[in-house]
């Protein structure tokens, strides 16, 4: 929620709720990072997988 909240104060995130958008961060990558995963994380797909959840990300929170 810090960085989250640091990005909004910079003008480079919309603004909104810090703890609501970095929840949704974490809940959208969480197949990237929770060890549960882990098993997908060799596929070959993986990688095209996070870009497109990244690339969301950061065209929904970007302010510009």
């Amino acid at each position: 929620a810090a960085i989250v909240a640091d990005g909004m104060a910079r003008g480079e995130f919309a603004p909104g709720d810090p703890a609501m958008v970095a929840r949704g961060v974490w809940d959208a990558t969480t197949r990237f990072h929770h060890p549960g995963h882990a098993g997908e994380w060799a596929a070959e797909s993986v990688s095209q997988s996070f870009d497109a959840v990244w690339n969301l990300l950061l065209l929904g929170l970007s302010a510009r």
